[in-house]
């Protein structure tokens, strides 16, 4: 029996499928894959921050309960550990010596992905492409 890839969801990702009309690929991709898919606490993080940031309101609101009654009862959340920080330092200085570095988000999400043997989906696949030149971080794109 083949075993199914798991999938880390990116920010953008999760983000998208609280909007009125979310992408029609991503919403066809995650309705074939939301039970093989999860988040790291990273991108728990950027999700609750980028809510507490904004004023209160409906909008607010209704992505607070999107948080909290969708993607925290689908998606399990994937810690960030020691094996995850060992890969990041890596990621971080090899990056750095070669002259692309990365932001350290995006290097946390990606050492997540690699210390779990995790597929990436992300829109914004062109920010980890200089960490796949180096590592063998597969990334895909569920919006095209």
């Amino acid at each position: 029996m083949a075993l199914k890839q798991i999938y880390l969801l990116d920010t953008n990702t999760v983000y998208e499928l609280a909007k009125n009309e979310p992408n029609e690929k991503l919403t066809i991709c995650m309705d074939a894959y939301s039970h093989f898919s999860v988040i790291s606490s990273t991108v728990w993080y950027e999700m609750l921050y980028g809510i507490e940031k904004l004023p209160d309101g409906s909008r607010k609101k209704k992505l607070d309960l999107f948080v909290t009654e969708y993607v925290q009862s689908v998606f399990p959340i994937l810690p960030y550990d020691e094996h995850c920080a060992s890969l990041q330092a890596h990621i971080d200085a090899k990056m750095k010596i070669k002259g692309t570095p990365v932001p350290y988000k995006d290097a946390q999400i990606a050492a997540t992905a690699l210390a779990n043997n995790l597929v990436l989906v992300t829109r914004n696949v062109k920010d980890f492409e200089p960490i796949c030149s180096e590592f063998p971080l597969h990334v895909e794109n569920w919006f095209e």
